[in-house]
């Protein structure tokens, strides 16, 4: 499905960050076949040692699963530690909607909306594809945002 080489597979290595398991379980199978490494999928209250001892490129909050405030600590901390991408995803993880601006503050270098609702992904893998072709996009045009 997806041709890549082992070096951008090393350069996109993923960790989750969800409470929902239906939502991790079918992002996690998707991204098994894509150019991705899924390096951890975990809840929020363990997010920070597997930023520490994973090592992501990028780091995948689903923000529908998790308070924004306590979504804002957990990228300030991320901050800190790591210069991993912080992706926001969600049903309404989009540029200008209600509540994101101080996550973007905190420090989340993009926002990916969830296509059709939460559980969409597991009804139509036409879905699934189009979902990671767009985090392929939005990891691609932050990488260049943050290192030029």
């Amino acid at each position: 499905m997806f041709a890549v080489s082992e070096e951008k597979r090393e350069k996109s290595r993923v960790l989750l960050v969800s409470k929902e398991a239906t939502f991790s379980t079918l992002l996690e199978s998707l991204i098994a076949e894509s150019p991705f490494a899924l390096v951890g999928n975990v809840g929020p209250a363990i997010a920070l040692d597997s930023v520490r001892n994973q090592v992501p490129s990028m780091v995948l909050i689903d923000i529908d699963s998790i308070e924004l405030q306590e979504v804002q600590r957990l990228i300030l901390k991320i901050r800190l530690l790591s210069r991993a991408l912080v992706v926001l995803t969600g049903v309404e993880a989009c540029y200008g909607a209600n509540g994101l601006d101080p996550l973007f503050v905190a420090g989340a270098n993009a926002a990916l909306m969830k296509p059709d609702g939460k559980l969409s992904l597991g009804l139509s893998r036409e879905n699934g594809l189009l979902y990671l072709k767009r985090l392929e996009q939005v990891i691609a045009k932050s990488s260049k945002e943050i290192c030029p």
